[in-house]
């Protein structure tokens, strides 16, 4: 049984101790991360190496040199395409936080001019009851002006 170490990634305070079968082998694997996540990486390493059997003709014969090194490679590659894909989400991500702050600003500038339409609409409806307001006044006034002018001609008066 060989003893392998995880990194101390800063996941747990305390060291554990999980006894994993890799391709056919037991090890146990000691780490700082939990027993769960230990177990998920052991079963991704055994699913790459199932897919190189089943995928590689004559994987069984090569060298394990040449085996590990294709391992490595391949688990470098997608690492990297990892992170190019982290890459694209955190550039989106950064996009959409872009998107949003100018929704927000957009959004402000709208409701500003809402309350300076709403504000003129009030203005523009109390100028309008004045308006009115005062149309009944004149309107009275002209028809009691009549109404004495009416009298006054019947009366003989100017």
């Amino acid at each position: 049984m060989f003893r392998l170490m995880v990194g101390k990634e800063g996941k747990m305070d305390s060291k554990t101790s999980v006894d994993v079968v890799v391709s056919g082998k037991q090890y146990t694997i000691s780490g700082y991360e939990s027993n769960e996540y230990i177990q998920k990486v052991a079963l991704y390493v055994n699913e790459r190496i199932a897919e190189f059997k089943g995928n590689l003709d004559g994987y069984d014969r090569l060298d394990n040199d040449v085996k590990n090194l294709l391992f490595a490679i391949n688990l470098a590659d997608d690492f990297f395409k990892a992170q190019e894909e982290l890459e694209e989400v955190r550039n989106e991500k950064t996009e959409l936080e872009k998107e949003i702050f100018e929704m927000k600003h957009k959004m402000l500038e709208m409701q500003n001019e809402l309350k300076e339409t709403s504000e003129i609409k009030e203005k523009l409806e109390q100028e309008k009851l004045e308006s009115e307001n005062k149309a009944v006044r004149l309107e009275a006034e002209l028809e009691a002006k009549t109404t004495n002018q009416s009298k006054d001609k019947k009366h003989g008066r100017r």
